[in-house]
């Protein structure tokens, strides 16, 4: 299954997909989210410039990858925890949920959290 449509259907609320550094950084100048799941691997190019962004931001995000090796040899990375592919889909949804429950939910008419309806909102990267 679809990363996205399993996000969703464990009522995530998918902020954004985006498959190229340069789009995932205007997805993170444009959209608010709490969470970021990052493919190592962007077209050629490393989600590292992306990573070090939303470390900065003070975002939390997990790294999928098959090139572990490539990753973990890279000092400019920001660490984070790893899935390697294949990876199943229900330990990573799980992994998420334990590092957003902190999050406060409000209702729609909240100043404090506008963003933040009855579900996480999550990020594909």
């Amino acid at each position: 299954m679809d990363l996205t449509k399993a996000l969703q259907d464990a009522t995530f609320d998918v902020a954004g997909v985006a498959s190229a550094t340069k789009s995932a950084l205007s997805l993170i100048d444009t959209v608010a989210f709490d969470f970021a799941v990052l493919d190592y691997n962007l077209k050629g190019a490393t989600s590292v410039d992306v990573a070090i962004r939303l470390r900065c931001d003070g975002v939390s995000f997990v790294y999928v990858t098959g090139a572990i090796a490539d990753l973990l040899a890279n000092k400019a990375a920001p660490q984070a925890e790893i899935f390697q592919k294949p990876y199943v889909q229900s330990q990573l949804i799980d992994f998420i949920r334990r590092h957003t429950t902190d999050i406060k939910c409000q209702t729609d008419s909240s100043p404090d959290y506008p963003e933040v309806r009855r579900s996480t909102r999550s990020r594909y990267l």
